[in-house]
């Protein structure tokens, strides 16, 4: 009996070494976001014959893979030495990104996986949530942004603890690969105050020291400041993130081009990406066209976003994807009216939850790009769309522990930069 027992007992720690060994491989293998409980992905289950134990094993779609992708296949798996095993995991990058919006009252946030860098930059998968600032917090912020005076600082503090709880509950997604999140990127209306001479200035509603300290990650905030220095208008700053997340973008040609269409309850935005094989020089032609839902209705809505993508344009490739997003309680009337005048179906934004597809969330996301732009040291404007006289890059950082620092650090110097025409340069 005392032999049974214990071969059991023996059986049991084997077949437990086995499933962690067999659970990390599965790490190594999608690399980013695992969530493996051996206890109930792996259930065992002994049967007692005789002296023998026997178990039953779950199948391997028990894994839940909150990030489903890999760098590696178990018939290809990761050889080589230790440098070559660090740059193969890190080929996909954590970004997380907050979004305020323009009343103060909704903070959105994101936290995105991607692959590639600068201009050859890819969304790979997108977690998104959205909550509301509380209703003192945001009334205060909406006083100082049309009165400033010594309060701001304050209630920036208090943000920064609301923005950090926020944080805190969007990093639970990454699991164990929490540490691999390179910066936090910040979005705000901000206050806009202006000269004498008429020039516009913006001051962040951000504190980004307490913030770092309070989450621990470099935060990179004050992303119009910088296009203002450059002579734009510090405003219209969507475009190429957006662009770089939704457009037509294959490594070999580009076949169409795509459209988005946000609406909420002050404005319905559109947005023309032209497809791109991500080898061009010069920016791609991004167009935005703006429009007042109160004004029109919703057949001369649809007429104008119809006209506005079927509008001929050099070099384009055809329009053959439209997505949509649709504030809570406004209509897609619009957009699917539209779509239909195309000949197209419009579909909600991709890698994100369904429940998610909304203006606020693909500002979030927009936002959490510009900051993986900061840190692939890429121009993040675009001229044509924000006024500026050059491209610039865009936003300011501020350290957070020192080994985020670090990792970013080494992740900033792996970063080649973009090339560039000699006059630019200059």
């Amino acid at each position: 009996m005392r032999f049974a027992s214990r071969l059991r007992f023996n059986c049991e720690w084997l077949l437990r070494r086995l499933l962690a060994l067999q659970a990390e491989r599965l790490a190594i293998h999608y690399d980013f976001g695992i969530e493996v409980d051996l206890i109930q992905a792996r259930k065992l289950s002994p049967c007692k014959q005789g002296t023998a134990a026997t178990f039953s094993l779950l199948p391997r779609s028990e894994f839940r893979v909150l990030f489903p992708f890999r760098n590696a296949t178990p018939r290809r798996p990761i050889v080589g030495d230790k440098l070559d095993r660090y740059a193969l995991l890190n080929s996909a990058r954590l970004f997380a990104g907050l979004q305020l919006n323009r009343d103060f009252s909704r903070l959105s946030a994101s936290l995105i996986v991607t692959e590639g860098r600068g201009k050859y930059l890819r969304v790979q998968h997108v977690e998104a949530q959205s909550n509301e600032v509380p209703a003192s917090l945001a009334q205060g912020l909406q006083e100082q942004a049309l009165s400033p005076n010594g309060n701001w600082p304050p209630l920036l503090s208090d943000l920064a603890e609301f923005q950090a709880a926020e944080f805190d509950r969007l990093k639970r997604v990454a699991g164990k690969f929490v540490d691999r999140i390179l910066c936090l990127a910040v979005g705000d209306p901000g206050i806009w105050l202006q000269d004498f001479d008429g020039r516009r200035t913006y001051l962040s509603a951000c504190d980004p020291c307490k913030l770092s300290e309070l989450t621990g990650v470099s935060v990179v905030d004050g992303f119009p400041a910088r296009d203002l220095a450059a002579g734009g208008n510090g405003s219209e700053l969507a475009g190429l993130p957006i662009w770089l997340w939704l457009a037509d973008r294959p490594q070999k040609a580009a076949r169409q081009s795509a459209g988005l269409v946000l609406r909420d309850a002050n404005e319905v935005t559109a947005w023309f990406l032209p497809g791109s094989d991500g080898l061009d020089e010069v920016l791609p032609d991004i167009e935005r066209l703006r429009l007042d839902p109160q004004r029109l209705s919703g057949e001369h809505l649809a007429t104008a976003l119809a006209t506005f993508f079927q509008r001929p344009r050099k070099q384009s490739l055809p329009l053959s994807q439209l997505f949509f997003a649709v504030d809570e309680g406004e209509s897609s009337v619009g957009a699917l009216a539209v779509a239909s005048q195309l000949g197209l179906e419009a579909e909600p934004l991709p890698l994100v939850p369904e429940q998610f597809s909304r203006p606020e969330i693909a500002s979030a996301v927009a936002t959490t790009i510009l900051g993986g732009l900061f840190v692939d040291q890429m121009p993040g404007n675009v001229p044509g769309l924000s006024g500026a006289a050059i491209q610039r890059i865009l936003g300011r950082i501020t350290p957070g522990s020192p080994a985020s620092w670090r990792n970013l650090l080494i992740n900033m110097t792996d970063s080649l930069a973009p090339t560039m025409k000699l006059r630019d340069a200059i």
